[in-house]
């Protein structure tokens, strides 16, 4: 349970900005990860809260590219350190888009594969119930053809050896002696 929080932890939107700042392979192979912590709609927020953050930080360069003046946002856009933050910014909506469109085609692929398995288990399970039916079928009529069998069962004793014979039909053999034997009743 504790490292299941841990991992909630490290695939959540702030820490896998901050680290894809300063290591931006970690930031990548956490994003990969939050796609397999997170159930798919928590994972999709979380592609599409980087692209936001991304074009956060793109907002001043925006501006000065567009030459609009804002008060501190111009004058955060022309400092060394944002030229830094900018490129993150483009590294975190470039990022956010890929694994977004990643995440669709994934979830799409993983539903054609969950229909395609439930056919699957379908077809067998019916295939299964027709088997099992049919045989049932031939074991109840094998029952019937016995029980009407032993209806018209008679027992002849042999009248050269004594012994007992069970016939279904008018005309029989000794199973002993090969006597013919018939059956009057």
């Amino acid at each position: 349970m504790i490292q299941r929080n841990i991992l909630k932890f490290l695939c959540s939107v702030p820490v896998i900005i901050i680290i894809g700042y300063f290591i931006p392979f970690l930031g990548i192979c956490l994003l990969i990860a939050s796609c397999f912590v997170h159930r798919p709609r928590k994972s999709h927020f979380i592609n599409i809260a980087i692209i936001i953050v991304g074009v956060l930080f793109l907002i001043p360069k925006g501006l000065n590219e567009f030459k609009i003046s804002v008060p501190y946002l111009s004058d955060f856009g022309n400092l060394e350190i944002y030229s830094n933050i900018a490129s993150h910014g483009e590294f975190l909506v470039t990022a956010g888009i890929i694994f977004l469109i990643l995440s669709f085609i994934f979830k799409k692929f993983l539903y054609k594969l969950r229909g395609l398995f439930n056919t699957f288990l379908n077809r067998s399970i019916v295939t299964n119930a027709k088997m099992h039916a049919e045989v049932s079928r031939e074991n109840d009529m094998k029952m019937k053809i016995q029980k009407e069998a032993s209806k018209n069962t008679n027992v002849i004793y042999c009248p050269s050896c004594g012994a007992d014979n069970i016939f279904t039909g008018p005309i029989g053999t000794c199973k002993y002696c090969r006597r013919s034997l018939n059956n009057k009743s």
